[in-house]
């Protein structure tokens, strides 16, 4: 209607959030509201959770088969919020890591099964060309 306020898409809902209880890997417990995707849980952990970095940030469940899930889209995120309510829970309880990049000791223990790969095959190839008696 003419001269009726507009109301903005972004609006947020309050029944459109979720109560999250997120729990990082030093065992802190952070209870948020966000909505139900990945970048709102973010924002809603911004000046809570110290040095987080949604580059490296990933976030897990269990399911109701006690399998650790790794949330990797707001689709797995609304799976989780699915076996949750199923569950009865008042809250989706989330743990928080850091995803770890490659690294020097992951690129180190990489070089150091290929040495010890290489060594197996040499030592089979020198028990195959063995004389035999």
């Amino acid at each position: 209607a003419v001269g009726s306020p507009k109301v903005s898409r972004k609006a947020i809902n309050i029944e459109d959030l979720v109560a999250f209880k997120v729990v990082d890997g030093a065992g802190h417990t952070y209870v948020i509201r966000a909505e139900q995707t990945i970048a709102s849980i973010v924002k809603a952990l911004e000046g809570k959770v110290p040095d987080l970095d949604e580059d490296v940030t990933v976030f897990k469940y269990f399911d109701d088969e006690g399998d650790e899930i790794l949330v990797t889209s707001d689709d797995c995120l609304e799976e989780a919020i699915r076996a949750s309510a199923h569950a009865g829970n008042k809250s989706v309880k989330l743990s928080m890591a850091t995803r770890r990049s490659g690294s020097k000791s992951d690129r180190s223990l990489l070089i150091a099964g290929g040495v010890g790969l290489l060594a197996a095959i040499g030592i089979g190839i020198m028990v195959l060309l063995k004389p035999k008696k």
